[in-house]
Parts: structure tokens; sequence; C-alpha cells
């Protein structure tokens, strides 16, 4: 299919856009997950110090399962 150099610029910037959107969309989910494996890991120090063991291991693993979603989606 022959495209005139119009039409040519035109697709070009929209794959630029798309592109530009799909990293910011990316990001945004990045820094929700790692904000959520921060609050995981901040509860489980508190926890730890007040000496809950229990809800600390808690805390921890539910970091770990948000690390393990984020590097699935890699």
């Amino acid at each position: 299919m022959n495209y005139s150099t119009s039409d040519k610029l035109i697709l070009e910037q929209a794959i630029a856009d798309n592109r530009a959107f799909n990293a910011a969309l990316i990001r945004a989910q990045l820094q929700r997950k790692i904000t959520t494996v921060d609050m995981h890991l901040h509860n489980a120090a508190l926890n730890a110090r007040d000496n809950d063991g229990r809800s600390a291991w808690h805390d921890i693993n539910q970091a770990r399962n948000v690390l393990t979603e984020i590097l699935g989606g890699l």
C-alpha cells in the first residue's frame, strides 16, 4: 500500500504517541505496585519492632507477592 508523505508523518506521530502513552501507563502501574511493597515492608518493620513476628511475616509475604507480580509482568 502506498502512503503519502503526510499520511506517513501522521502514522509516525500516532505510533510515537502510543509508545509514550504505554510507557506512562507502565510507569504508573509500577509506581503503584512499588508503593504497595513499601507499605507492606514498613508494616513488617513496625510489627517486628513491636515483637509481633507473625504479623511481620504476613506483611513481608504480602510484599514478596507484589514483587513477584511485578517481576512476572516484566
